[in-house]
């Protein structure tokens, strides 16, 4: 009886492991210490830097719907952030000169972005403008220099002065049929030789976009 009582407690101490065994690692938890959050407010982001994640509520539960202006502002810590859905607005430049900020998400539900969004920060590789965000603002990105890589989803509709001027690894831009307006200067200095411009709608309101364009309106 004894050895019977002994193999059973064995074969159950054996199956317990395996069950903690085969439980997903948990979730790394949240340190509100890390973020400034007020009123649902982003004010200012305190922490270590490295691949932020924004939360999208605060400690106390409550929605964190807006990103305020320069809240990451000339952080040369983080290296990427994931902006999760709820965010609806995103202040003037909070996330400039972030010269190491290599990879950003954007949610579907931002709807307003501030000038000079993400202007300066030369190491990000791509940016998704969500068909939300339907004024693309001045100087969005600029200045972004190894940005090879622009999605602008169907849904937007004005492009801002300066909006992606700067960008020297730009290889082509599609513009969809949505957008309407392209203010001018919108892709200065964007090493136009080799970067493909297509604009879906041909009725779209075109600016300059490198500072020159011909007397029938078609892009140099």
């Amino acid at each position: 009886m004894k050895k019977l009582l002994s193999a059973l407690v064995l074969i159950a101490v054996l199956m317990t492991a395996c069950f903690v065994g085969a439980m997903p690692a948990a979730a790394a938890e949240i340190n509100y210490d890390d973020f400034d959050i007020y009123d649902g407010i982003l004010v200012e982001y305190l922490g270590p830097g490295g691949d932020v994640v924004i939360p999208s509520k605060d400690a106390d539960g409550n929605p964190v719907t807006e990103i305020d202006s320069r809240a990451f502002h000339d952080n040369d810590d983080i290296t990427s952030v994931v902006i999760p859905e709820g965010i609806t607005k995103i202040g003037s430049e909070a996330f400039e000169f972030c010269d190491y900020l290599e990879k950003v998400t954007l949610p579907y539900s931002l709807e307003k972005s501030g000038y000079s969004t993400f202007r300066n920060c030369p190491a990000i590789t791509k940016i998704t403008v969500p068909a939300q965000l339907k004024n693309v603002p001045q100087d969005f990105c600029s200045f972004c220099t190894s940005l090879n890589e622009v999605v602008i989803s169907y849904g937007v509709e004005t492009i801002g002065v300066y909006a992606f001027s700067g960008l020297k690894s730009l290889e082509s831009i599609v513009f969809p049929e949505t957008v309407t307006d392209i203010y001018g200067l919108a892709m200065a200095n964007c090493t136009m030789s080799k970067c493909e411009v297509v604009i879906c709608n041909p009725m779209c309101e075109l600016g300059y976009m490198n500072g020159y364009r011909t007397s029938d309106g078609s892009i140099t």
